[in-house]
C-alpha cells in the first residue's frame, strides 16, 4: 500500500495545490484512526491498568510493555464496546516494546512508517486517555497495585507533539496534552504512517509508572527501527510504507514548518504551564511541611516544659518534707534533754552535737531545694535556613539550668536535642551549655562549622555566648537572644 501524502500539481493556481495536499494528508491520517486501539490489562478480573497501541498487520498490534506487568489478561478493545482477549508475541523490556497478537479483527491495518520523524518535525499521538486521573488508595494486604484509578475510555484522543531530539532507538518529543492511557500511543506522522510509540523513559520502573501523577509534556517515543526490528525477531507480517513521507511542494514546506513552529510554540507554553503549577505545588507542601514542624516543635516543647516543672516541683515538695522531718526530729530531741536534767554532761553535749548535725542537715537541704527551684532565663535562637526557611527555637532555661552536658542542636532528632532542618547542618552540630553560670556554644566537629559573630569556632572549644548574638550552624544563620522573665 502507498502513502496517500502525494499531492496533484495544479501549476497555474499555487494555492489550490497546497490545499489538495493538505486535504490528502488530513485523509490520510483520518484512515488511521481506527489503527489506534485500547489495551486493558486485567489481574484476578479486575481492571489493573490501561494504555494505547496500534493495530500495524492483520493481527498485530504494538504498545508499551509495562503494561503486561503483573497481568493475567490482556484486552484489546477496538471501539464500540468490543473488547478481544490479546496474547504476547513477543517483548523487548529494554525498549518498553511488545507486539500482540488479536484474530479477528475488522477493517485496514495502519501502516508502518519506513523511518522515524525527523528533528523538528511535527506528529500526531492518537491514544485512549483522560486529562485528570483519580487517585486511588494502597492496599494494606496482599499483592501491590497502581496508585491511580484505571478506566475504560469510551473516546480517542489526538494531541500534536514535536520531535526535538533522536537517540539510537528512541526519540524525545513535546505533546500538548498526553495523559496516562498515552502510554503505547501511535505516534502518526503526515502521510498517516505509524512512525513511533509512545514509552516509559529508560530506566523507569514500576513503582514510578504506577504513582499517582499526571505525565509530563514531554514524551519518549521508540522509533518505527525498533518496532521493525523486534517484529523480524519473531517473523511477523506488518502493513509496511514503501517510501518515506516526505513534503512534494515549496509551499506545502513552508506550511509545515509554520505549522510546526506554531506547535512548538504551544507545547513549550503548556511545559511552561506545567512547570509553575509544579512549583506552585511544591511551595505549597513545603509551606504545609513547615506549618507543622513549628507545630510539633511548639507542641513538643510545652510538653518538655510542663514535664520539666513537674519534676521540679515534685523534687521540691520532697525537700520540704525532710527538712520538716529534721525539724521534727531536733524538736523531740531537745524535749528529751530537757527531760535528763541539767547536770547530765554527756546528754547535754551529744544534744549540742546532735544540733549542730541537724542545722547542717537543714542547710544541705535548703541548698538542695534552692538548687532545684533555680531556673536560668529561657533563650530563643530565630533566623532561617540556608534554603531561606524560618527556623524558631526555644531553649528552656530549666535545662539549660540542670543539664550538666548542655543541650545538641543538630539535624538528626535521634542525636539532637533540638532539630535544626537544614541540609548543611551536622546531625549533631554545637552545643549551649551553663559553665559556672555563664552561657557558653561548643561546636561538635561538624561539617559545615559554627560562626558567633563571624568568628569561626575551634571545635570542642566552649566560647561565651551573650544575649544578641548572631551564629551561623553551617549554612543556618540565627539570632540569639535570652528572653526576660
Amino acid at each position: 500500500m502507498k502513502r496517500l501524502c502525494r499531492i496533484a500539481m495544479i501549476a497555474a493556481v499555487c494555492s489550490q495545490a497546497v490545499l489538495v495536499c493538505f486535504n490528502v494528508s488530513a485523509s490520510a491520517q483520518d484512515e488511521t484512526t481506527n489503527a489506534a486501539v485500547q489495551i486493558l490489562s486485567y489481574r484476578d478480573g479486575k481492571l489493573l491498568t490501561q494504555g494505547s497501541g496500534a493495530r500495524i498487520g492483520e493481527d498485530v498490534i504494538v504498545t508499551a510493555a509495562h503494561l503486561d506487568y503483573d497481568a493475567d489478561a490482556l484486552v484489546v478493545a477496538v471501539g464500540g464496546g468490543v473488547e478481544q482477549t490479546a496474547s504476547v508475541i513477543v517483548a523487548d523490556r529494554d525498549k518498553d516494546l511488545l507486539l500482540l497478537r488479536v484474530s479477528g479483527l475488522a477493517g485496514e491495518p495502519a501502516l508502518l512508517a519506513v523511518s522515524p520523524p525527523p528533528v523538528n518535525d511535527t506528529v500526531v499521538i492518537r491514544g485512549f486517555w483522560a486529562a485528570d486521573e483519580e487517585r486511588q488508595s494502597p492496599r494494606l494486604f496482599g499483592k501491590k497495585r497502581p496508585r491511580f484509578q484505571p478506566q475504560v475510555h469510551a473516546s480517542q484522543n489526538n494531541a500534536s507533539a514535536i520531535v526535538y531530539s533522536e537517540d539510537a532507538s528512541f526519540l524525545t518529543a513535546r505533546a500538548s496534552a498526553v495523559g496516562r492511557g498515552g502510554y503505547g500511543a501511535p505516534v502518526i506522522d503526515d502521510c498517516g504512517g505509524v512512525s513511533g510509540v509512545v514509552v516509559a523513559q529508560p530506566g523507569a520502573d514500576i513503582d514510578d509508572l504506577w504513582s499517582h501523577h499526571t505525565p509530563s509534556s514531554q514524551l519518549t517515543v521508540v522509533s518505527v527501527t525498533a518496532v521493525a526490528a523486534l517484529a523480524e525477531t519473531a517473523s511477523l507480517s506488518l502493513n509496511l510504507a514503501d517510501e518515506p513521507c516526505t513534503p512534494a511542494t515549496e509551499a506545502a514546506l513552508r506550511a509545515a514548518q509554520a505549522e510546526k513552529e506554531a506547535a512548538r510554540l504551544e507545547a513549550e507554553d503548556a511545559e511552561k504551564r506545567a512547570d509553575e503549577e509544579r512549583k506552585k505545588r511544591e511551595e505549597a507542601e513545603r509551606e504545609k511541611e513547615a506549618e507543622k514542624q513549628r507545630a510539633d516543635e511548639a507542641a513538643s516543647e510545652a510538653e518538655e516544659t510542663r514535664e520539666a516543672a513537674d519534676a521540679f516541683a515534685e523534687e521540691a515538695e520532697e525537700n520540704r518534707i525532710k527538712i520538716k522531718e529534721a525539724e521534727k526530729e531536733r524538736g523531740l530531741f531537745l524535749r528529751a534533754a530537757a527531760a535528763a536534767g541539767a547536770g547530765l554532761v554527756i546528754a547535754a553535749g551529744l544534744a549540742v552535737w546532735l544540733m549542730r548535725r541537724r542545722k547542717v542537715d537543714k542547710q544541705i537541704a535548703e541548698a538542695a531545694l534552692a538548687d532545684a527551684t533555680a531556673r536560668y532565663n529561657d533563650c530563643l535562637l530565630k533566623g532561617e535556613t540556608a534554603n531561606g526557611e524560618p527556623i524558631a527555637i526555644k531553649l528552656s532555661g530549666g535545662d539549660l539550668q540542670h543539664e550538666a552536658d548542655g543541650v545538641v542542636l543538630g539535624r538528626n532528632p535521634g542525636q539532637a536535642q533540638f532539630v535544626v532542618g537544614d541540609d548543611t547542618v551536622s546531625r549533631r552540630h554545637a552545643r549551649i551549655s551553663l559553665i559556672d553560670g555563664v552561657l557558653h556554644i561548643e561546636d561538635l566537629d561538624s561539617t559545615g562549622g559554627t560562626k558567633v559573630n563571624g568568628q569561626m569556632l575551634a571545635p570542642r572549644t566552649p566560647a561565651p555566648l551573650q544575649s544578641g548574638d548572631f551564629i551561623e550552624l553551617g549554612g543556618a544563620k540565627l539570632n540569639f537572644e535570652v528572653l526576660e522573665d
